[in-house]
């Protein structure tokens, strides 16, 4: 999400590629030692996709895991750059749980269609339910410790964002980390994992890469960023991302709020926060998503998305 409010490239790994164990935020001994739900992983932000790919080449050469043995050893893959009109990508246009806010819409329709005339097999990406997927982010980062972070932030206010997450504090104790509590958590991303993996193949012809975006939201006011459940989805089952700006921006002459049936309280209270005049000249991005451990897949198929669907638009003026 820095990456895509930003206006610049982020990529998010799959777990267990680069040291993070001992992280000052997190509780020595949880990173890349627990089984209790995915691995927290660190991940780039860069001007370019050639400049991550570069970055994440030269951090796979270095052999960390000849250093640290919870990573997993991961030669690089030199792929050759895929030809456009032969990949297949799945595109999720519609999640039945929060829509988009107009600029986002925009954005989105605006990739669909460059890649469409570059070539490009667009397929409907008809994915599970994802109502559940932030309170479920939140449980298992429960179990990476939060007591760090917690102390850390114990010596300065609480801002509003920080008590909406309910990440640092607490609505209400979280339940103990009793062993069924942890299998039955476990269960419930692996049943998630595999309804991800039988929608990327459904049709007998797996995809080649996920469009989709990283939020329903641009950049958002001080304090009103609550929810994370888009990108959180990918955190959840460990898929690797990537933020692809689109060179395009929130434009109050174009991206005019219409009205909707919400879906929810929380769509409701995501599209309210849309302000033609405020959201004016924010950056818009998508989401390119792989399969776990296809990191070098998805940095070669994001290097030809994004000569495609990048914009050579200006600025709108502020």
């Amino acid at each position: 999400m820095p990456a895509a409010v930003n206006g610049v490239v982020g990529y998010k790994p799959s777990g267990y590629r680069l040291p993070l164990d001992g992280a000052r935020i997190l509780g020595a001994g949880v990173i890349g030692t627990t089984t209790f739900g995915p691995v927290t992983v660190t991940g780039f932000l860069g001007r370019s996709v050639r400049d991550v790919q570069f970055f994440a080449r030269l951090s796979a050469d270095a052999k960390p895991w000849e250093k640290d043995c919870f990573l997993y050893p991961h030669p690089w893959q030199s792929l050759l750059l895929p030809v456009a009109s032969q990949l297949r990508i799945g595109v999720w246009s519609s999640n039945g749980f929060l829509h988009l806010q107009p600029p986002v819409e925009r954005g989105f329709q605006a990739a669909r269609e460059r890649l469409r005339r570059a070539g490009v097999e667009l397929v409907e990406f008809n994915g599970p339910d994802i109502s559940d997927i932030w309170e479920l982010q939140k449980e298992w980062t429960e179990l990476q410790d939060m007591s760090s972070l917690r102390e850390l932030l114990s010596t300065e206010p609480h801002t509003e964002i920080v008590k909406a997450t309910a990440i640092i504090t607490k609505e209400t104790p979280p339940p103990p980390p009793t062993v069924e509590y942890i299998h039955s958590m476990n269960a419930r991303i692996s049943s998630l994992v595999r309804a991800m993996h039988e929608a990327w193949n459904r049709g007998g012809k797996p995809l080649d890469a996920l469009l989709w975006v990283t939020a329903p939201h641009t950049a958002v006011p001080f304090d009103k960023y609550t929810y994370l459940g888009f990108t959180g989805l990918f955190n959840v089952i460990d898929w690797p991302a990537m933020a692809l700006p689109l060179n395009m921006f929130a434009d109050k002459d174009i991206d005019k709020k219409v009205p909707f049936a919400p879906f929810n309280d929380l769509d409701a209270e995501i599209q309210n926060l849309y302000d033609e005049d405020s959201f004016h000249g924010l950056p818009l991005s998508v989401h390119l998503i792989g399969r776990r451990f296809e990191d070098e897949k998805l940095l070669r198929v994001s290097e030809v998305v994004h000569d495609i669907i990048k914009s050579t638009e200006h600025r709108p003026k502020l």
